[in-house]
């Protein structure tokens, strides 16, 4: 590298460096030596702060005369070649720029290692190889996609979401009692079978089990799914005790409404993205029948209708802060039996617009029995 420093050192400077013989000084002391009041020549940059250490000794001895270097190699055989690659300053900025290097970038080097392992053993039609499972890989993303989302709402309601109050509510049955808890709970459940059947399927073992699960009560979950961000959204986001509640908690630091937004609104943007990859074919086989539907739907109404007010009768409490203002019992076990119905409603609606939009049958109660007989025992 050229110098176009001249040798402007002091020859006081370069004698005590001379005399100093068992240790070598380093550059910053032989820069000190200098006048400090001098002005710095326009040509000579000072190291700037955010540099390392290392790399502020290594421009300092760039810095140096042709003398000072040489009184840094002459002194007791350590630098015997007299050169400048061979001095441990330039060794320990070697050193820490390789270690910066790996720090720093090591995400793109693993990855430039990945993409060069991928390209030696990548097949040549590489296109004929993947296009064919586009549609199995989307199938997979999917309800990845809505498992991942799901498991957020879950820890948002176990964890982030403040206590509930009265604390009596939840004394017996946990938050179990609660319709958002049981819906994204299932949602939760039925998205971990599709990605687990939709894995093995693309490792080539699928399971016949999995895929009937997945695509027989696929409605059930778009029905509660949808039903349950529509009645958050329709009537309890705008109740003076649910607005009441929010802004009590917002005082005191904690975003309930947007946790609550989190658990609400989720469940019927997965069911309709799982909806959009579904398979059509796979639906008009697996379908079930209109009253198999309805039943189903209703019967699950009615347990979580009889777990409510087994809770009452146990804790004097509804989970509903409204339920409490209806008066005696029976009031909201009427209100909880419109509910069931209201998700018949839902199943009915949303068992016309699968079977409409994929173009499948709804089977009868006697073909889904008789399907399920064979599927299960005989395996045909």
């Amino acid at each position: 590298m050229p110098r176009a420093r001249t040798k402007s050192r002091s020859a006081d400077s370069l004698s005590d460096l001379a005399a100093s013989k068992s240790a070598p000084p380093s550059p910053a002391a032989l820069r000190k030596s200098n006048n400090p009041s001098s002005p710095r020549s326009p040509g000579s940059a000072s190291p700037r702060p955010g540099r390392t250490p290392s790399l502020n000794k290594l421009l300092n001895l760039l810095r140096m005369t042709d003398d000072e270097v040489g009184l840094l190699a002459d002194t007791d055989g350590r630098y015997d070649d007299g050169t400048l690659k061979s001095h441990p300053l330039i060794k320990d900025a070697a050193h820490t720029f390789s270690h910066r290097m790996w720090r720093d970038w090591k995400g793109g080097l693993i990855g430039a290692l990945c993409t060069t392992v991928v390209g030696l053993y990548m097949p040549e039609n590489i296109l004929q190889t993947i296009l064919p499972l586009r549609l199995e890989i989307a199938r997979f993303i999917a309800p990845f996609v809505c498992f991942l989302v799901m498991l957020g709402a879950n820890y948002t309601e176990h964890v982030l979401q403040p206590p509930v109050e009265p604390a009596g509510i939840v004394s017996f049955s946990g938050k179990t009692v609660f319709f958002t808890v049981n819906v994204i709970g299932l949602l939760l459940c039925y998205f971990a079978i599709s990605v687990a059947g939709q894995t093995l399927k693309l490792v080539g073992y699928p399971s016949e089990t999995l895929t009937y699960i997945t695509y027989t009560f696929f409605i059930h979950a778009y029905a509660l799914g949808s039903m349950l961000s529509v009645f958050y959204y329709a009537g309890v986001l705008g109740d003076k005790d649910e607005k009441a509640n929010i802004q009590k908690w917002h005082k005191r630091g904690i975003p309930l409404a947007r946790y609550l937004h989190n658990t609400h609104s989720t469940s019927i943007f997965c069911v309709n993205l799982d909806f959009c990859f579904k398979s059509s074919v796979l639906i008009a086989e697996y379908i079930p029948t209109m009253d198999f539907v309805v039943v189903s739907l209703y019967t699950y109404g009615c347990c979580y209708a009889s777990w409510v007010l087994f809770n009452y009768s146990i804790t004097g409490y509804f989970p509903y802060p409204f339920m409490n203002g209806m008066g005696n019992w029976y009031f909201p076990a009427i209100f909880l039996v419109i509910m069931a119905n209201i998700a018949i409603v839902f199943g009915i609606a949303s068992s016309v617009l699968i079977a409409n939009v994929k173009g499948a049958e709804m089977m009868s109660v006697a073909e889904l029995i008789k399907a399920m007989w064979f599927r299960f025992f005989w395996g045909v």
